[in-house]
Order: structure tokens, then sequence, then C-alpha cells
């Protein structure tokens, strides 16, 4: 199935010509609900993942959890189009509590599918993105794992593992993957305009073109942050959006 990214509104490089310096290539995803297999990019589905290799797990202290959500009944819900109930976190000693806590796998890409996806370390064209089910520290923060393989060398491998562990519970539903398909496509991006993303004076360009949709057109008119930088979705490559903290450094 083949997704396509509308064009934007106005044409980014004639309204500042100085991006055109600028202008990047990024691999929108387009993710839907489908069944993919482990030798496909995806979102969701099944790793590819040598059987004699250990899961990755979480050893990092973990914030405290009051209730959660069972896997397999969110799996339930959804299918049923009810929202899942919530259970308990288990106590002290209990399964999750304390120790190491699996991994839950988010996604895996092939270079061969993503032009996006820039080569990992030695080469590697596979990589396979993971997310701690739990939170970790005081602002409830979360820990993700980055595993890089070349991918003919996997998919040589005797067998693999039929499935992932399944954690306990989740801190939130919607954290538990949908399978999804991926259909890539390549288009234009530009960098956020904040900090110093992009040279200050063009930065104040932009800030001066946002202020002057807003007073003709109101809270809803375009804006460069909006319409005209980052394309909408899952993306692979590219520059990354800001729009929850701004581009903060954290060293």
């Amino acid at each position: 199935m083949t997704r396509t990214t509308p064009a934007r509104p106005v044409a980014v490089e004639a309204v500042f010509p100085e991006l055109a310096a600028y202008r990047g290539r990024t691999t929108r995803l387009h993710p839907r609900p489908g069944r993919p297999g482990r030798h496909d990019s995806h979102v969701g589905g099944p790793m590819l993942w040598p059987i004699d290799e250990p899961w990755p797990v979480c050893r990092e202290p973990h914030a405290s959890e009051t209730e959660g959500y069972a896997p397999k009944e969110i799996r339930a819900a959804r299918a049923a189009g009810v929202w899942p109930r919530s259970r308990p976190w288990p106590g002290a000693g209990g399964p999750g509590e304390g120790g190491p806590t699996p991994f839950v796998g988010l996604a895996q890409f092939f270079g061969r599918d993503v032009p996006g996806l820039a080569a990992g370390p030695g080469g590697a064209d596979l990589v396979q993105l993971f997310r701690c089910p739990r939170t970790h520290g005081r602002y409830l923060e979360r820990e993700y794992l980055l595993r890089w393989r070349p991918a003919a060398q996997t998919e040589r491998a005797d067998r693999f593992l039929p499935a992932a562990p399944e954690v306990p519970l989740l801190r939130w539903e919607h954290e538990l993957p949908e399978p999804c398909v991926v259909h890539p496509e390549e288009v234009d991006t530009y960098p956020w305009a904040e900090d110093d993303t992009l040279p200050a004076a063009l930065i104040a360009r932009i800030d001066a073109w946002d202020d002057a949709q807003t007073a003709a057109g109101g809270r809803y008119a375009l804006n460069y942050q909006g319409a005209l930088s980052i394309p909408p979705g899952w993306r692979v490559g590219g520059y990354p959006s800001w729009a929850s903290t701004g581009p903060l450094d954290i060293a």
C-alpha cells in the first residue's frame, strides 16, 4: 500500500531561500496494522533474534509503580474495542520488581527497506529498538536500547527466538506496540528553528513570518515548525523534531 505525503502548503525555499542549504531527506514509515515477520522491517512485530542470544534486560534502578496493564489483557481489550483494566503492580520480590526487567521490542528496520537508515557500527544495516516497560528516576524517565546487527549474517542463524519474553505489566496501556507493516517514503525535511539549529538571523525571519501568519489567520494559521519543517508521522533519518522539549544541552 503506497502512502504519499501531501505537498507543503507553501514552497519552503521560495519563502526562505537560505533553507536550500539545509534541505535534508527523511524516510516516513507510514506504519499500518498488519502481520510482519521477523525478516521484515516493522513496528511492534517479532524481532530477528538468534535463539542462543540472551534477550536484553534493563538492570537500572526502577521507580516504584502502583499499577499497570498486562500485555495479554491489552491485546484482548483492543480486539474487543474496550479499555483494559489495570492491575496492582507486584510488590517487592514479585515478578518484575526489584530485579532485571526484560525490554519490550518496539521496532526493527533493515537498511534495504529504509533509505534514511544510516549504517551502524561496523556497517551494520539492521537496527532494533527496545524500551524498558518501567520508569526511572523522579521524572519518570524512559530507558531505550538500540541493537545494531549485520542483517545478512544474522539471517543465517540456525534458529530464532520464537517469541520475546513477556513482561508482567506495562506502565501504560498505549505502550504495547501494535504489530504494523511499514511503507517507507523519502521526503524533504528542514531543521527545527530554535536555539542554534539555524543561523540566528534566519530564525528571526522565520519567527517574524510565523507572527504575520498568526496575525492574518489566527491561532490555527500556518507556521514553520508545524507545516513546513519536519514532516509528520513516524520517520527515520533527517532532522529531529523538538516539539516537546526544545533542543537541550544535557552534557
